[in-house]
């Protein structure tokens, strides 16, 4: 955002306090990847660029990996190596779907689309249901499950590298679409 906003003093500063949460969170590859990311969006250094999308890759963030590999293909389509940013962005494209990242995943085709790559169409968009299991994000589904597993907030929070008021918000989501009101009745209703 600082870089678009033409503000690279400001991008150098959140880089840099990205290196240091990496440097105070070692062997965290969210923490890694996100350094790595913002160090090359700063820099327009490709190969720190493929640096973080590796790392990412496998984290559990999956959101940071498919806006780095979005990165990473407008880094290839500037150097005229439109075939190179195709399977990045389609990469991208399933993890936004998966997700229900739909604005992303709009913004992802339509950059397919001006590559030449049309043959994979947006879906029509389905009706999330209102109630039930189906009814949760994948993320709200992962919440779930560990709460049902015995997890408080706060260690499914670092179980997923979220903040423990997310998970938080996410369980009160899942409590209202699976109408449940305490721990023990989401322990049953979780599949």
């Amino acid at each position: 955002v600082a870089m678009r906003g033409d503000d690279p003093t400001l991008a150098a500063e959140l880089a840099s306090m990205a290196a240091e949460y990496a440097r105070l969170n070692p062997g965290t590859a969210s923490a890694e990847g996100m350094a790595a990311h913002a160090a090359a969006i700063v820099s327009g250094d490709e190969t720190e660029l493929d640096r973080a999308v590796s790392v990412l890759a496998n984290g559990p963030r999956q959101l940071l990996y498919a806006r780095a590999l979005v990165d990473q293909a407008q880094a290839r389509v500037r150097r005229s190596d439109h075939r190179g940013a195709v399977p990045a962005l389609t990469r991208a494209l399933d993890i936004f779907r998966s997700h229900g990242s739909t604005r992303e995943a709009g913004r992802t085709q339509d950059r397919l689309r001006e590559l030449g790559a049309a043959g994979r169409r947006r879906p029509t968009r389905t009706a999330r249901p209102e109630s039930g299991w189906k009814a949760l994000t994948a993320t709200e589904q992962r919440v779930a499950r560990l709460i049902a597993d015995g997890h408080t907030n706060r260690s499914a929070a670092a179980e997923l590298s979220i903040s423990p008021h997310t998970v938080n918000t996410h369980l009160g989501a899942v409590y209202r679409k699976l109408g449940v009101t305490s721990r023990v009745q989401l322990t049953h209703a979780v599949p």
